[in-house]
């Protein structure tokens, strides 16, 4: 599999197959299919065109999703700064977690990072949230500082979490 940076018109890409009908896919390509994104509050906030061209207008920002039957089950957005990388939001349909597509997605992500020359990983996440806590800490994140009401709707903490690369 091959990705590459989003600069110039040049968005990350990928071919990997996961499964029969799970495959990988760069989101600018697939938001401008018109397929659609899965009714999932998860993944809610690329659900129109204008939410995800707000997301894509931030410099170096990359972005990959998993589909299925033409429908967006999945995603990671993260943007490189230097030698940083920083994982802006990664998500998965309820119906298709604890499959290993959110590992799979992260594990793209680091991947990624580290060959456009990433030293660093960052992420927020939810205190609440073990579920993923867990899953960084398996990839050797961990975590640096509480930010005390980051996040809103609910209102909550996050952990900020960093991985060396």
């Amino acid at each position: 599999m091959e990705l590459t940076q989003k600069k110039a018109n040049n968005p990350p890409s990928c071919n990997l197959t996961l499964n029969n009908s799970i495959s990988c896919c760069d989101l600018h390509e697939f938001f401008n299919s018109g397929k659609k994104v899965a009714n999932e509050k998860s993944i809610d906030n690329l659900s129109s065109i204008d939410d995800f061209y707000a997301v894509f207008s931030e410099p170096d920002t990359c972005g990959l999703g998993l589909i299925d039957n033409r429908r967006l089950i999945a995603y990671v957005i993260f943007n490189i700064c230097g030698k940083n990388s920083n994982i802006q939001s990664i998500a998965v349909d309820s119906r298709y977690r604890r499959r290993g597509f959110g590992q799979q997605l992260l594990c793209q992500a680091l991947d990624f990072s580290f060959n456009v020359g990433c030293r660093i990983c960052i992420l927020r996440v939810r205190v609440s949230n073990h579920v993923a806590i867990a899953l960084y800490e398996k990839h050797n994140f961990s975590i640096t500082k509480k930010m005390y009401g980051y996040y809103e709707n609910p209102s909550e903490d996050a952990f900020e979490m960093i991985c060396y690369l």
